[in-house]
C-alpha cells in the first residue's frame, strides 16, 4: 500500500488512501482466514462466518491509517498519519480484546466497529461539504 501511495502521490487524495487501506485490510482478512483454516484453528462453519464478517471489519480497521498516510504524502502532515495509525491499531486491538475476554461485554466488539464506521462516515463526508461551501462563498 505504501508503495502505491508513493508512486501515485501526485494524483492521490486522502480518500484514495482510505480505499487502498481498506482493500489491504480485506486482503489481510482473506490471508488470515486461509491460514487459520489450513492450520485447523477454525471449523468450516466458523470459516464461513469469518468470511462474511472479517473483510468488513478489517477494511474498517485499516481505513484510518490509509487516510493518514495519504494526508502525510499529499500534504506533508505527520499528525494525521500518527492519529490514523493509532486509530487503526487501537480499534483493532479493542475489538480483539473484546472478543477474547469473556469478562467484557459481547457488545463491545460490535460497538467498536460501529463507532469506527460512524467516525469514518463523518470524517469523509465533512470534507466535500466544506469544499462546496468554500466554492460558493
Amino acid at each position: 500500500m505504501v508503495a502505491i501511495v508513493l508512486i501515485h502521490r501526485k494524483a492521490l487524495r486522502p480518500r484514495d488512501g482510505l480505499l487502498l487501506a481498506a482493500f489491504a485490510g480485506v486482503g489481510f482478512a482473506a490471508a488470515e482466514l486461509a491460514v487459520l483454516f489450513w492450520e485447523g484453528e477454525v471449523t468450516a462453519a466458523e470459516a464461513l462466518a469469518r468470511a462474511a464478517a472479517s473483510p468488513v471489519s478489517h477494511a474498517l480497521f485499516a481505513a484510518p491509517s490509509g487516510l493518514g498516510l495519504a494526508a502525510w504524502v499529499v500534504r506533508a502532515r505527520h499528525l494525521p498519519f500518527a492519529l490514523g495509525l493509532t486509530t487503526s491499531v487501537g480499534s483493532h486491538a479493542l475489538y480483539d480484546l473484546a472478543l477474547a475476554r469473556s469478562a467484557l461485554p459481547n457488545t463491545l466488539a460490535a460497538a467498536t466497529v460501529l463507532a469506527l464506521r460512524i467516525w469514518l462516515l463523518v470524517r469523509t463526508e465533512r470534507r466535500p461539504a466544506r469544499a462546496a461551501q468554500t466554492a460558493q462563498g
